[in-house]
């Protein structure tokens, strides 16, 4: 049995930007099953590029979930795993009150969970991943005259292919990914919603795709290089309000150096790039360099 709870002191929601407490994994492992709160089996972690930027490529999918997982090793080469998880999802109301205010006030709700499977295949040239899932985005439409709710239940899917492929006697890796579907963007890491209003403000799924490109090299021991660009795009629906998400860009170029390997200590100085579009046409963008210095304490008592 493994156990295991990690927390940071990155503000988020109403604490955005302040250093305080917040709460991300805690899971158990026990053989094959894993329960509690993990990086979701639809992602894969290991394609995040290496650089200090903490949110990272808002083309990519990334989010922690509760989960049970279950784990089949088929061989060393061949991993197969399937879960359950906690569902969820954002509706744009889109000009629906604008309409009538008075009428709908719409509220999304789980009921059954998210089914995720994941296939990978590994090998000393790094790894190829596939994960399906399959959700049902459930929400109520509440009337504030009668306050009766009418619940409603819409389908999503997605498949988010990745790999890590090392090239140049493992002295580069590339980080790739491609995640496509219907109702997935609470599983990525930014932007878009699971529900919009089409034109006669029926609820619809639209559909969402997103990519990873990222290439690190590693010079030596000291000096590592990582640079890639990171993009998603939602279809925008007709009653969605001028100002809803369209796509965004998100760019980095970062070199670390590297003091020493014992306990880490490390340097990095990068360059990013983000852009964002709405449904009109409207941009807005932002870049920044960035100096950031990384120290950490690893310890493992072996019995």
């Amino acid at each position: 049995m493994r156990l295991r709870f990690e927390f940071d002191l990155f503000g988020m929601g109403a604490q955005a930007g302040e250093t305080t407490f917040r709460f991300r994994l805690a899971y158990g492992d026990w053989g094959p099953f894993r329960l509690g709160k993990d990086w979701s089996t639809f992602i894969d972690l290991s394609c995040f590029p290496n650089i200090f930027d903490w949110w990272g490529p808002s083309g990519m999918a990334l989010l922690p979930s509760v989960m049970i997982r279950y784990t089949h090793a088929l061989n060393q080469y061949n991993i197969l795993e399937v879960s359950l998880e906690l569902p969820g999802s954002e509706i744009d109301p889109g000009y629906i009150r604008q309409i009538d205010p008075a009428l709908l006030n719409v509220q999304s709700k789980e009921i059954i969970p998210d089914l995720v499977m994941r296939y990978t295949r590994q090998g000393e040239w790094g790894h190829v991943r596939a994960a399906g899932m399959l959700r049902m985005l459930s929400y109520d439409v509440i009337s504030q005259q009668t306050e009766q709710a009418t619940s409603h239940n819409l389908f999503g899917w997605a498949v988010n292919l990745t790999s890590n492929l090392y090239v140049l006697q493992r002295k580069g890796m590339f980080n790739l990914q491609t995640v496509f579907g219907h109702g997935y963007a609470g599983y990525n890491n930014d932007g878009g919603v699971e529900i919009t209003p089409t034109a006669s403000l029926q609820a619809t799924v639209p559909f969402q795709w997103g990519f990873v490109a990222f290439y690190n090299h590693y010079l030596n021991t000291h000096w590592a290089f990582s640079g890639g660009y990171s993009g998603t795009r939602q279809h925008n629906t007709p009653g969605q309000m001028d100002n809803a998400f369209h796509r965004s860009e998100y760019a980095v170029v970062q070199a670390i150096y590297t003091v020493f390997h014992t306990n880490v200590l490390q340097f990095g100085l990068d360059y990013q790039y983000g852009r964002k579009f709405e449904k009109d046409g409207s941009t807005a963008r932002d870049q920044r360099i960035l100096f950031s210095a990384r120290f950490q304490i690893s310890h493992v008592k072996k019995e």
